[in-house]
């Protein structure tokens, strides 16, 4: 004759108690967890070109005098305007003599205290392309990510006690 059957909620929990033992759910915090693999490994690995390089006015002017400034159709030096932080620098790009290539670059810039940048620029014929840039987005992501965060937390916490409840009936 077969064992009779046993439900599996039925089983008890150490020593007893009357409550059954909870079962983790392990499948949300493992997908989370590769969610937040892909994304660092997104941000640690990527290319080259996406990385700004940080060039002061006197290497820009040196640049310049040297002819490593790259200003095409695809690739104009321009002036990005901030809106939220008033800060302007130019961005463009330049060639690299050492992987004979060219690489993307940022410096910061006034045209109060850039005179002779100004004019360096005018006497290669280079005319920079203003651009205003905003962090809208950014900072409304920012300011919503403590609140983000103690509401994901805060699931965690009522599913696993809604589960436990369920259980006890």
């Amino acid at each position: 004759m077969p064992p009779p059957y046993q439900d599996p909620l039925s089983e008890m929990g150490p020593r007893n108690s009357g409550y059954a033992r909870p079962a983790f759910n392990w499948r949300g915090p493992i997908i989370m967890a590769v969610a937040l693999i892909m994304i660092a490994g997104a941000l640690f690995f990527r290319g080259p070109d996406t990385t700004l390089m940080e060039k002061t006015p006197a290497e820009l002017l040196q640049m310049l005098q040297n002819g490593d400034i790259v200003n095409t159709q695809s690739h104009p030096l321009k002036v990005v305007i901030s809106g939220n932080k008033n800060v302007q620098y130019l961005t463009g790009w330049y060639k690299d003599h050492t992987t004979n290539d060219t690489r993307h670059f940022r410096t910061p810039f006034s045209p109060e205290w850039n005179k002779p940048l100004i004019d360096a620029l005018t006497k290669a014929g280079i005319e920079p392309v203003p651009r205003p840039e905003t962090d809208e987005l950014a900072s409304a992501l920012i300011s919503f990510l403590p609140f983000g965060l103690f509401l994901f937390i805060l699931y965690f916490f009522f599913r696993q006690r809604i589960r436990q409840q369920i259980r006890r009936r």
